[in-house]
């Protein structure tokens, strides 16, 4: 604090602070030494001695001058003058709070505890403490006494929306997302305006509840005042939902939240005009573009994409033409050249982590006929395919005609994301000799049960209310195989969902795990095509 222009007292004989202030020699020194290094002047002295003079004592001025100092965020002179203050003020609660406050100010955090620690009774409850000891649990990480300095807050001020939308949120933190969702709604009750409120019910309802339930609570965030609340993961949570009403409730946010429209869009794949001129046959003119782009030396997604059109098929090679895709649920190539057909089950983005037709190069160049799926139910494919049939027996037969349609005599499936598990079990129904799954779900009910596994869990919930748990696990259904199908599983070594639930199914007959090193993403197939892997597979299986 800089010094004030006033002249400064000379500091007076410790004997005449003493029965001024009727305090302690050791204190008298210490208010004699702070009145110096913070520049009070004679008046401002004068003021304050007088003031205690009056109250008959020296503490409450004493404390007045700490709590000055606490506001003003100069923890040192203020742990000097509580330092020296005569223990008779130092033992109060009062006291031992504002030496509290000190240390945490400091960022003494040990300290601080064991100041608390004096403060008992029904001291220990008041909402300063509370609030003091909640700061002390959140910088030691202990998320069970945040919750319970937060939950008596709350009782204490039921009406502070500060301390419901905290509690809610560090509920939802510790995986407690039911009880946040009532904390959330009650601190809506309070200010339908919080917009952080609307984003943490969203949050705890994506956890644990349908997306119906979701889209509700988005539309009442829209019927109320509320700022945009930034609902993170806002696209994949509207995909549980059918393609129709997803398309309104989209309607409706961007009608009332514009600048929502950059969580519901999807981004394009960035190099997309570099393989647009790849498959014109132009690849020196795609170098050159990708060049301009950026370098591969200091940027990742360009050495990326110059891995990608590196390993992408010369169009020359192509023995039919690629597909157009059309974006409806199926999507089929011309018939096969040499009687091999590959089955592709999207993910949730109703893509292969990849545009359909970029993908479709590689089997065109292989020769081999290609059906790519898209499950407009959000159901994981498991009711079957809407547009070929009601319920999974139909499309399997409606799969099953187009197969012989396109001339097929081997059958390659490959699922991506979400839509591995039924790739796994459609690609055993339908015949099929070998069936690669990228980023697998191979347990859907155990892995949520778990709660490890939080990836398309609005989709997943509904999943759970519509079939047996028996079904939704590859384990399970694998062991029943008398012959089964080669099953390859490629996912990210560090990628910890991923991992699990393809060791889920290790040691099974036939089941091949395919760690790929060092990588910790869930999108694998432009890795695949970077080492050349997705190009072998798929020209393995037409080669024998």
């Amino acid at each position: 604090m800089a010094a004030s222009p006033l002249k400064i007292q000379a500091e007076p004989p410790a004997s005449e602070l003493e029965k001024i202030w009727k305090i302690s020699p050791r204190c008298a020194g210490a208010i004699n030494r702070l009145s110096s290094r913070l520049g009070l002047g004679k008046e401002m002295m004068s003021d304050t001695l007088q003031t205690s003079q009056n109250e008959g004592t020296g503490e409450p001025a004493l404390r007045r001058e700490v709590l000055r100092l606490l506001k003003e965020q100069q923890h040192e002179p203020a742990l000097e003058v509580i330092n020296t203050a005569p223990p008779e003020f130092v033992e109060t609660p009062a006291w031992r709070v504002m030496q509290a406050r000190a240390l945490l100010i400091a960022n003494n955090i040990a300290g601080t505890r064991q100041a608390l620690a004096g403060i008992t009774g029904e001291d220990a409850d008041a909402p300063n403490v509370l609030q003091l000891r909640l700061a002390v649990a959140k910088a030691r990480g202990d998320h069970n006494e945040a919750i319970s300095c937060l939950r008596q807050l709350h009782e204490a001020k039921p009406d502070e929306l500060w301390f419901l939308i905290s509690l809610a949120q560090n509920l939802l933190r510790h995986e407690d997302a039911a009880e946040a969702e009532m904390f959330a709604r009650k601190a809506i009750d309070l200010d339908p305006a919080s917009a952080k409120a609307h984003r943490i019910l969203y949050f705890a309802l994506c956890k644990t509840a349908r997306a119906e339930s979701v889209a509700d609570a988005i539309r009442a965030a829209i019927a109320s005042p509320a700022a945009y609340p930034h609902y993170t993961g806002l696209r994949m949570s509207l995909l549980a939902l059918e393609p129709s009403e997803a398309e309104k409730l989209i309607a409706e946010i961007t009608a009332r939240w514009p600048e929502a429209a950059a969580d519901l869009t999807v981004a394009p794949f960035q190099f997309r005009p570099v393989v647009d001129l790849i498959l014109a046959d132009d690849r020196p003119a795609a170098f050159a573009l990708l060049e301009k782009m950026g370098d591969a030396e200091t940027d990742p997604r360009v050495r990326d994409a110059l891995g990608v059109i590196s390993a992408f098929p010369d169009p020359k090679d192509f023995k039919r033409a690629l597909i157009a895709d059309t974006g409806e649920e199926v999507v089929t190539s011309a018939p096969s050249s040499n009687g091999v057909t590959v089955l592709f089950f999207t993910g949730l983005g109703d893509r292969v982590d990849l545009d359909l037709d970029a993908m479709d190069a590689f089997c065109a160049a292989s020769g081999a006929a290609a059906v790519y799926l898209r499950d407009f139910t959000r159901m994981a494919f498991l009711g079957g395919i809407r547009s070929l049939g009601h319920g999974r027996s139909a499309t399997v037969k409606a799969l099953r005609q187009k197969l012989a349609d396109l001339g097929t005599r081997e059958l390659v499936v490959i699922g991506v994301s979400a839509g591995t598990f039924s790739s796994v079990t459609y690609g055993v129904e339908l015949g099929a000799s070998r069936i690669a799954g990228l980023g697998a779900q191979t347990s859907i009910h155990h892995f949520l049960k778990a709660g490890g596994d939080p990836r398309a869990r609005l989709m997943i919930e509904r999943i759970k209310d519509q079939f047996d748990p028996a079904m939704l696990d590859l384990k399970i259904l694998w062991g029943g195989l008398s012959k089964p199908p080669r099953l390859d599983l490629y996912f990210g070594e560090l990628h910890a969902n991923d991992a699990a639930h393809a060791n889920h199914m290790a040691g099974l007959e036939n089941v091949f795990l395919h760690p790929l090193a060092g990588l910790k993403q869930h999108n694998l197939i432009i890795p695949l095509m970077k080492t050349g892997a997705l190009r072998d597979y798929v020209q393995s299986s037409v080669s024998g």
